[in-house]
């Protein structure tokens, strides 16, 4: 698959861009921390030293949360780079799964090959 300079630049900031959130919410995390004050970040690790079992627990609830946000997210970025193709698109969420309803402008075979 061929990319073009320009996707890759706008994929290298999006990378740096979630980088960066991380970063700040880990240094935020560490000075509320140091006054006394938990974040949700500080709490579950936390959790992990207090109640391991139920430490893990929400680190996994958290973690599938995490992954249907980025899934979500990318399957945005895609749709939004497929809008000439598209009239609308729905999106239906429910707890484990995200779906999607796409309205063509021109339905055909090749059309909807793209999204398939």
């Amino acid at each position: 698959m061929i990319e073009s300079l320009e996707h890759k630049d706008n994929l290298s900031k999006s990378v740096m861009d979630v980088l960066a959130r991380l970063s700040h919410e880990v240094q935020h995390s560490a000075e509320m921390h140091h006054v006394g004050v938990n974040t949700k970040l500080a709490a579950s690790i936390e959790g992990f030293f207090t109640n391991p079992l139920l430490g893990m627990l929400d680190n996994h609830r958290s973690s599938k949360r995490n992954v249907k946000q980025i899934v979500g997210d990318l399957t945005n970025w895609f749709l939004l780079s497929k809008k000439d193709l598209i009239i609308k698109a729905f999106l239906v969420e429910q707890e484990n799964q995200l779906i999607y309803y796409v309205v063509l402008k021109n339905d055909t075979i090749d059309n909807r090959e793209v999204f398939f």
